[in-house]
């Protein structure tokens, strides 16, 4: 009974929800992009340095495919799966905005009354454009509100409604407006009236303890490039070289035996250190040979400094403990920089309609289906929602709480995710009814993005974004 009625109210569910679960009813284009994306997917996470991805495939407003890619948290053995928990950044705004719009629906609040009538005591103070702001402004982003959420910068930038300016500040604003009007938090609120209606069971705006059973964690990764990097190790070992050899006092206090010994350990370190991040040497095999590599170093320098074994000079010799000795540079500079590491653990126990949404793959593409083919929310409402209100350039604007890109094949909606260590992005095809959610674990998470959105939803479809004005007014 149970599996019947949630076939009745979420058709889209597929039978098996493990990695991978493909819909019984897919078509043969749809088994194609499956195809490219499960051969294409772990490519360009070893590309990108992304430890773990997941992602949710929907077509004909159905969620045909879920699969999660990599692990959790680098260098430990748990797999991303199709029910891992991200966090989803900025994928709080458009559900915080359907959450808003289902109350317009039912006339509770009005889209163009202005919002300081009902915000907390001191907002806006001393700032008359603030009289006029509405909740219009602050989901279409042209509140004039800066971005700035770590200061909570409330100053009004420009004159509300006449431009576009991304403003995570305009979210949080509404929020507070939001609870004042029903009386709840934000995260009662959204359980009750949109994640419960819709399915989205793995979600919320603050952590659960459910979440921590399979939760991935952010990953920040190596800024510099492997080459320019391996090119450092080089130029450093060379001018080491050089000081050893022709500055006196170094000369005189490294010579010898003990001096030759140091110059071979610079010299085989940086050629270990570029080969280490021009082929593709896993981040286990590098620790294993650092490890050796201490050991190594700390007992031949021990030999070599007491006298004791008279350390043959054959070039052999030489050459096999120095390749040894060089894990040491590798395992304390190579590493942490060649290969992702976790950022601290962060669970939200406040929420923010901004940012602080923790969901799944499967749960937001539940969310696309629900704009494909609504079912709580009136079509007549749904359509005001996805209609442009802020105009950005001659082919995107701003709906309420979506970004809206118009092209040949129509109107596409879309929105990303973006913190430090994870970065996210949907798009869904409303005409088509197809659309893809990606959430991944990485700053580097938007560098595969692109490749994911072109195979799943062909050409043209995610380049546009790169030139809207995120982070404006961010002071």
């Amino acid at each position: 009974m149970a599996l019947l009625l949630a076939l009745l109210l979420f058709p889209e569910f597929p039978l098996h929800a493990g990695a991978g679960a493909v819909s019984a009813n897919t078509d043969a284009e749809t088994k194609r992009i499956i195809e490219e994306l499960e051969k294409s997917v772990p490519e360009l996470m070893r590309g990108n340095n992304i430890p773990g991805i997941s992602i949710a495939l929907i077509r004909n407003a159905r969620i045909v495919w879920v699969k999660g890619f990599g692990v959790r948290v680098n260098g430990e053995p748990e797999k991303v799966d199709a029910d891992t928990v991200f966090e989803a950044a900025s994928f709080s705004k458009p559900l915080a905005a359907f959450g808003v719009m289902l109350l317009v629906q039912d006339h509770l609040l009005n889209l163009d009354d202005p919002v300081r009538d009902r915000l907390p005591v001191g907002y806006f103070d001393h700032q008359p454009r603030g009289g006029s702001i509405t909740l219009r402004h602050l989901l279409s982003h042209s509140s004039g509100l800066s971005n700035n959420l770590i200061r909570k910068n409330m100053t009004i930038h420009f004159d509300p409604g006449s431009r576009f300016s991304y403003s995570g500040v305009g979210y949080n604003t509404m929020q507070k407006y939001l609870e004042s009007a029903t009386g709840k938090f934000l995260d009662d609120y959204m359980a009750g009236a949109v994640f419960g209606k819709i399915g989205m069971a793995s979600s919320g705006y603050v952590y659960r303890k459910g979440f921590g059973a399979n939760i991935a964690r952010g990953h920040f990764s190596d800024p510099i490039g492997p080459g320019l990097l391996a090119a450092f190790a080089v130029i450093l070992a060379v001018l080491a070289g050089l000081v050893i050899i022709y500055v006196p006092p170094v000369k005189k206090l490294i010579k010898g035996r003990t001096g030759r010994f140091v110059l071979w350990v610079m010299v085989s370190s940086a050629v270990y250190c570029a080969l280490i991040n021009i082929l593709p040497v896993s981040a286990t095999m590098a620790l294993f040979s650092g490890i050796i590599g201490i050991g190594t170093t700390a007992l031949s320098a021990i030999l070599v400094l007491m006298g004791r074994g008279k350390m043959r000079s054959s070039f052999r010799q030489k050459a096999a403990v120095s390749a040894l000795l060089a894990g040491l540079a590798a395992a304390m500079i190579i590493i942490p920089l060649r290969h992702s590491f976790p950022s601290p653990e962060r669970r939200y126990t406040e929420a923010r309609a901004a940012s602080s949404l923790y969901t799944t793959p499967r749960d937001m593409a539940r969310f696309l289906v629900e704009l494909m083919e609504p079912r709580v929310m009136r079509k007549s409402t749904l359509t005001e929602m996805i209609s442009p209100q802020a105009r950005i350039n001659a082919e995107s604007s701003w709906g309420l709480g979506v970004g809206i890109h118009r092209s040949e094949r129509g109107d596409m909606i879309w929105h990303w995710g973006h913190q430090p260590d994870y970065q996210n992005f949907f798009i869904a095809d409303l005409q088509g009814k197809n659309g893809i959610v990606i959430m991944t674990n990485s700053t580097n998470g938007l560098d595969a993005v692109q490749e994911i959105v072109r195979l799943a939803m062909g050409e043209g479809c995610y380049d546009y974004w790169r030139g809207i004005p995120y982070i404006f007014f961010s002071f």
